[in-house]
């Protein structure tokens, strides 16, 4: 989505127009969030910060499983990739290794196996 809002702003008005294009998309969504963890850090026993936390908990999980599962469908073409594609599900499950890592891992992978 914030590529094709660049995109068009770029073709009306050139890198400015990309770049507002950008932030209008942006910045709304990340004024709301900041808000909130604001006034939830300063507010955490009110029932309805811990409702909303209690409830957006599910929720991302739901969403990082759905995108994760989407692109694991695309890539696990043959057993080596479904083999890494296990293997660093197991990885994030089972350890403490923040999942950054695993993405650098797979970027330099990547490039090797590119070049």
């Amino acid at each position: 989505m914030i590529l094709f809002a660049a995109l068009l702003g770029w073709q009306i008005w050139g890198l400015p127009g990309a770049l507002l294009s950008s932030l209008g998309l942006i910045l709304p969504s990340s004024v709301i969030t900041l808000a909130y963890f604001r006034y939830s850090r300063t507010h955490r026993d009110r029932h309805w910060v811990r409702a909303m936390r209690d409830g957006m908990a599910p929720i991302t999980v739901g969403l990082l499983l759905s995108s994760g599962w989407l692109l694991a469908r695309q890539e696990a073409t043959d057993w080596q990739r479904i083999a890494l594609i296990v293997a660093t599900v197991l990885l994030v499950m089972r350890t403490r290794l923040n999942p950054l890592w695993l993405l650098l891992a797979g970027a330099v992978f990547g490039i090797l196996g590119w070049m």
